[in-house]
């Protein structure tokens, strides 16, 4: 572990642009929640593979052949498919800012998990948790009303972040054997297959989409 330096902050400010921008392209994207979040996974998948291939061979080795890390990284992956299948939807069904909002209380599920596992959370941690937390529920203006439907997208919400809380769990376990590509383009695999065998399951269609569905589906990725 080490601080941020200077070269991380660009990254870090482009990871904020990118998972806020998730929900409002969600919601203008004409395809089905779970197709979306299928081939967000596939378009995720492909675009890592040539990076886990040309520098990441060897991990991936290890991912697979290692029963307890694949086990890891199966399991990370069934996560990831979890909270795909939750939270793309609510943002369909609930308002954008209270998917979003809801999604953000990861970090507590994160903690909560830490502390199961019986690591130390430090203090400064939980308020800067609580602070977050607070923060992106001021932003939202998160409304919990009585709309049959916006509750059961704030519910898939909640479980969406949850489940996102496990993969990255999860991932902190991986990564301090694999590289970062090779776990990534590992679980992304497994919940893109996890999605296609969802899909196939609840007949929903995949393909037949118009050229903007298919650029901002890209876009999303």
């Amino acid at each position: 572990m080490r601080a941020p330096t200077g070269a991380d902050l660009p990254l870090l400010a482009l990871a904020v642009v990118g998972i806020g921008a998730a929900a409002p392209l969600i919601a203008t994207i004409a395809a089905p929640a779970l197709a979306l979040a299928l081939w967000g996974n596939v378009f995720g998948t492909a675009a890592l593979l040539p990076f886990a291939w040309a520098g990441a061979r060897h991990d991936l080795a290890i991912v697979w052949t290692d029963r307890r890390l694949r086990r890891v990284v199966v399991t990370s992956g069934l996560a990831l498919a979890v909270h795909f299948a939750t939270w793309v939807p609510a943002v369909t069904l609930t308002t954008v800012a209270a998917a979003t909002a809801l999604g953000a209380v990861q970090p507590v599920w994160n903690a909560l998990i830490a502390r199961a596992a019986g690591q130390q959370v430090a203090r400064r941690v939980w308020v800067g948790i609580v602070v977050a937390v607070l923060g992106a529920l001021l932003l939202t203006g998160l409304d919990l009303g009585g709309d049959p439907r916006a509750l059961l997208g704030n519910v898939l919400a909640l479980v969406g972040g949850m489940a996102a809380a496990v993969y990255v769990a999860l991932g902190a376990r991986a990564r301090a054997q694999v590289s970062t590509v090779a776990y990534s383009v590992s679980t992304f695999g497994v919940c893109a297959v996890t999605l296609l065998v969802l899909c196939l399951v609840a007949g929903v269609p995949v393909i037949g989409f118009s050229g903007q569905t298919w650029g901002l589906l890209l876009l999303l990725t």
